[in-house]
């Protein structure tokens, strides 16, 4: 046989089998590649509400000094046989409170269908009593005695309510798309490794 044939295409036998062995075999070629996920990222909010608040109050009223007006002495009129006796009239108005107060008492008669009076404001101490009177020399149809009592604040405590609003600091979450690089493999021949 001639060598200068057979020389070549054994070369060329053992090049192929070189390149098919380099095909065949297989390895590992690591490569960056980004992973994309949803997370829950927390994150700090306020919360608010109308609340009602109790607060001490007071409840007023007013109301009259609790009193009674009377008349001890209601004398009519007498001639006599000497010496007249005048009308006369006392009038007594006792405070039954348990503070004093400025009262208007009204005192007299009525004399022909007309009122004969007169007026006058007397301070009387709690659970005390102030007394006024009034003579008239002639005939009278009726005494009079009556008063105006002054007024009070009653107050009671009370509880109240005012509306406030009150926040407080909570953890929310929202959703969030994050990514990362990661180190993936992929599978190449040595010669597709090697010659790209």
């Amino acid at each position: 046989m001639n060598l200068k044939i057979i020389a070549p295409a054994l070369i060329i036998i053992i090049i192929a089998g070189i390149v098919g062995a380099l095909n065949i075999a297989k390895t590992q070629i690591p490569y960056t590649a980004q992973e994309c996920g949803n997370v829950q990222v927390p994150y700090t909010d306020q919360s608010c509400s109308n609340i009602q608040v109790p607060y001490a109050g007071q409840s007023c009223t007013s109301k009259e000094y609790t009193y009674n007006a009377q008349t001890p002495t209601c004398i009519q009129y007498d001639r006599g046989i000497f010496t007249p006796t005048p009308a006369q009239v006392t009038c007594t108005v006792n405070n039954l409170e348990n503070q004093g107060g400025t009262f208007s008492i009204t005192y007299g008669f009525i004399i022909s269908g007309a009122y004969a009076t007169q007026s006058e404001n007397v301070y009387i101490y709690a659970y005390s009593s102030a007394s006024r009177s009034y003579s008239f020399n002639g005939q009278v149809q009726k005494c009079v005695c009556y008063a105006t009592p002054p007024t009070y604040q009653d107050c009671q405590a009370v509880t109240q309510y005012k509306t406030e609003t009150q926040c407080q600091a909570v953890t929310k979450y929202r959703t969030e798309t994050q990514c990362k690089d990661v180190t993936k493999y992929r599978t190449v021949s040595l010669w597709q490794s090697m010659f790209g």
